[in-house]
């Protein structure tokens, strides 16, 4: 029986725009981390926001149900560093402000027939997320995993659709929360050498960006060093057919912090094929751009 998506918005406005609480603590927490970069820009700071509360936070998963819309205090989720999405959402909204960036809560239907209930106003949400402005541009922000990368894209993006709470805005939708360009991607980048005794021999390094990042980088913190080392030959030899990994592993410092990269060394076969007077070599194939937006199809 809800008139307009407008209704909805005020109604969630209410309930949630006291728990948008700073303090000094969260003040000087800020001021202590944009102090050393004068001139950063608002992605760079939205950025830095998001990597400090995924690292210093704990998420805890709470049944996303009518009595558990109201998040708690974003003071009282710094000082407990837990909280469910709705909580971290709360949190992250204030670190913004306190930047002087502008964001909101973005209330989230993420089930597969989303597309359904968009249709009509309703509040079958299960999820809250961020939609944060930074130099002219929204970004959604997901705040539930500590190794996803800022702004990345996870499944329910696909299908999902959100309503941003905005008070000043006087016709608000269900929209899109699709981030363009932060999708997964792979990228592999290697020197290919013919030696003397007819072997191939490889160097290289890969680079992964987006949820792949997050997936991996979760697993690798449950399991020793032989077992990642393990992992990485075997996601090489996956991508590189036909070759031998010989020496493969992840670099100690990334050149940005969202890319996890991988290095390797590896060797295959010299096959050739003997063609009249001419000896045509078969070399693996490598590409630029291995994956680009593939572990989901582009909605569009």
């Amino acid at each position: 029986n809800y008139q307009s998506w407008k209704e909805i918005a005020n109604w969630y406005q209410e309930i949630a725009a006291p728990s948008l609480v700073s303090n000094d603590s969260i003040h000087q927490l800020v001021s202590r981390l944009l102090s050393p970069h004068p001139g950063m820009k608002g992605f760079e700071k939205a950025q830095l926001l998001y990597r400090w509360l995924e690292k210093n936070l704990n998420y805890s998963s709470q049944a996303f149900r009518q009595d558990n819309y109201v998040p708690q205090p974003a003071n009282k989720v710094f000082e407990d560093r837990l909280g469910d999405c709705k909580d971290l959402s709360a949190l992250y909204i204030v670190l913004c402000r306190e930047a002087g960036l502008k964001a909101h809560f973005c209330l989230v239907n993420m089930d597969s027939r989303a597309g359904t209930n968009k249709q009509y106003p309703n509040i079958n949400f299960n999820h809250c997320i961020v939609r944060v402005y930074a130099d002219g541009h929204p970004y959604f922000v997901e705040l539930t995993s500590r190794n996803l990368p800022f702004a990345c894209n996870l499944n329910y993006a696909v299908f999902g659709y959100g309503l941003e709470i905005d008070s000043t805005d006087m016709h608000p939708s269900p929209v899109r929360i699709w981030n363009e360009g932060k999708s997964d991607y792979v990228h592999l980048a290697s020197e290919i050498r013919h030696e003397e005794n007819g072997r191939i021999t490889m160097k290289g390094r890969l680079a992964i960006l987006g949820m792949t990042t997050s997936v991996l980088r979760d697993a690798f913190e449950k399991i020793d060093s032989a077992q990642i080392q393990t992992a990485i030959q075997k996601l090489l030899a996956d991508l590189i057919p036909n070759t031998a990994i010989e020496k493969a592993g992840l670099l100690a410092k990334t050149e940005q912090q969202d890319t996890l990269w991988i290095t390797f060394e590896a060797t295959c076969p010299d096959i050739f094929i003997d063609v009249a007077d001419l000896y045509i070599y078969k070399f693996p194939v490598f590409m630029k751009r291995i994956i680009d937006e593939a572990l989901f199809a582009n909605p569009n």
